[in-house]
């Protein structure tokens, strides 16, 4: 048993102590639209930042400032998630979260390789007992109260080649242990970095295949960008809230928030989209197969922007884009979906702050849509986003 060492933590990466057990508290607040503010406390600990890693965070839901009212909502809200190694390279992981409407466990297993590859399986279980949390609620229905569970697995493998480097990802999920759902999908990530000259050219191709008659709509693939589920892992977005519910719902018109995943055309994003079959119009918004390609030429450097003194505190990248894919449901197909237009991404940082993860702003515009929705008249018009999280 080792001696422990407590500190208030103040957001500062501590030094390594191979002689204690460091641990930290801090407060913790939070809000949504439906718990209001959320009061409470943050414990960490770990060994040598390598060993028993642990996380815990427990919020008291006062419904100050609440703008949602449902008698449904959650009293106290938690999250923790525990890691340590089980052998060499390799760790373990257990997490579980009850919070903002969805109760999720996972249990996993990671073993990375001195070449940079890596292997992940885990056995992930989400049970959404209250969805006026979630944004698109309305088509949740299916999803609520009801077992999502599901054993995953992923290969990574990183390379390198001449003035670039890259990372494929394959990955394949079943569903288990429930009735409530039966679905299972295999896909495909490739993402690729290329130096040309001062500048840089990104690529991301992506393809999934899913299968069953029972799919969640939270898992299911979206047209634009991310679904519920991938929501779920940042708190800007984990619930109603913080980004508008007019902006991250979906419209008959391509919406004002995008985040990045899934096909990310993100021309598209949070947009009812719809085609013909013979005389019948569907709708192909989200589905079951797809596949994309997404382009990014980053021109920071040709503009030599100097930010200065506020260089500690925000990193500004430029770069022109442009995202093409198609998607299928068991009606149909959407038709090849295609965007382009000029992105700005901020990074914002405390500085001094290792511990706070930047937040990543993105300010896209998608100038041209090869298929506009009903009501607009031009391919090529002013239209603008506000986003987070990057697919590549």
């Amino acid at each position: 048993k080792l001696p422990t060492r407590w500190w208030f933590d103040n957001m500062k990466q501590t030094h390594s102590d191979y002689l204690k057990y460091h641990m930290s508290l801090r407060p913790d607040a939070w809000y949504n639209a439906i718990d209001g503010v959320k009061a409470g406390i943050h414990w960490d600990g770990n060994y040598f930042n390598t060993r028993h890693l642990a996380e815990l965070a427990v919020w008291y839901n006062t419904s100050a400032g609440a703008t949602v009212n449902d008698t449904r909502k959650d009293l106290l809200s938690y999250k923790f998630k525990y890691t340590d190694l089980i052998g060499y390279l390799t760790n373990y992981s257990v997490e579980s979260r009850y919070l903002d409407g969805m109760i999720l466990n996972k249990l996993g297993l990671e073993k990375s390789f001195l070449n940079g590859n890596k292997l992940e399986a885990n056995f992930k279980s989400m049970y959404l007992n209250i969805s006026d949390y979630q944004f698109n609620s309305s088509h949740l229905y299916n999803d609520f109260n009801s077992w999502n569970n599901s054993f995953n697995a992923a290969f990574i493998h990183p390379y390198k080649y001449f003035k670039g480097n890259g990372t494929i990802k394959i990955d394949a999920r079943a569903s288990a242990l429930t009735k409530d759902f039966n679905y299972s999908w295999i896909g495909i990530e490739a993402i690729n970095n290329n130096k040309l000259g001062k500048t840089n050219f990104k690529t991301r191709f992506f393809a999934r295949a899913m299968a069953g008659q029972k799919i969640p709509f939270m898992s299911a693939m979206q047209l634009g960008g991310a679904n519920n589920e991938q929501m779920l892992e940042s708190k800007y977005t984990r619930s109603r809230g913080i980004v508008p519910d007019d902006w991250a719902n979906f419209s008959n018109n391509s919406n004002f928030f995008h985040m990045g995943g899934n096909l990310n055309v993100r021309g598209y994003s949070n947009y009812l989209a719809t085609n013909n079959n013979e005389s019948d119009t569907f709708y192909i918004f989200n589905g079951k197969n797809g596949t994309s390609i997404n382009l990014e030429w980053d021109f920071t450097k040709l503009l030599n922007v100097k930010m200065s003194k506020l260089a500690k505190y925000i990193k500004l990248n430029t770069y022109l884009f442009s995202d093409a894919g198609m998607l299928w449901n068991d009606t149909g197909n959407s038709g090849i979906r295609a965007d382009a237009g000029l992105g700005t991404l901020w990074h914002l940082q405390l500085p001094n702050r290792t511990k706070v993860d930047p937040l990543v702003v993105r300010v896209d515009f998608p100038f041209f849509l090869n298929r506009i929705p009903v009501g607009e008249e031009n391919y090529l018009d002013f239209r603008w986003q506000i986003g987070l999280q990057k697919a590549f």
